[in-house]
């Protein structure tokens, strides 16, 4: 019996602490500004977009990019060596989408694949977006990253099989104004 009383005196004074801490922790003050989105201090955008691929990538392929141009229009170009572009501008001259989108497609008559030979498959691509402060200090909270990154090498079997259809490399999408994640 006396056990009994015990386990509910501990009982009602664990939820009597827990009530008063809960009710006495209001942090949040009227006075806090009210949050503002991670765009408002950027004053400049730069979009940057590279692809360097290994030699047979543009041997075997046709390599097509597809990129959001500083005029906010969505261009595509076919490149056959490593390729890189960049753009600067202010926040309201940023386009509202931005998109880069590598694929390769099998060239058409493939050329020979020598027998016994293995075939480099290393590739880096990257777009980037990024917003700066006035000052030229990044925003870390406005822009994003997107990345390919393959090394390493197959055989003539495996690389058969490779270029026997089309890939897509990178998708690329970033709208402005969305918040970059935290990581």
């Amino acid at each position: 019996m006396k056990n009994l009383l015990i386990k509910r005196l501990f009982l009602l004074t664990t939820l009597l602490v827990g009530f008063f801490m809960i009710s006495c922790s209001d942090d949040e003050s009227k006075d806090d500004p009210v949050p503002t989105s991670p765009d408002v201090t950027v004053k400049n955008v730069s979009l940057n977009y590279s692809v360097s691929l290994a030699k047979p990538y543009y041997d075997y392929f046709d390599v097509t990019v597809e990129y959001t141009h500083e005029d906010g229009l969505v261009k595509q170009e076919a490149i056959n060596d490593n390729w890189n572009k960049s753009y600067t501008m202010s926040y309201e001259e940023a386009p509202e989408n931005v998109v880069c989108k590598v694929d390769i497609v099998p060239k058409n008559p493939l050329p020979a694949i020598e027998d016994g030979v293995n075939y480099r498959i290393d590739g880096n691509i990257t777009a980037n977006v990024a917003g700066y402060t006035a000052e030229g200090v990044q925003n870390k909270n406005f822009g994003w990253n997107g990345r390919f990154s393959a090394s390493g090498e197959k055989t003539t079997r495996e690389f058969e099989i490779y270029t026997s259809k089309s890939h897509n490399l990178l998708n690329f999408t970033y709208q402005k104004g969305s918040p970059n994640p935290t990581e």
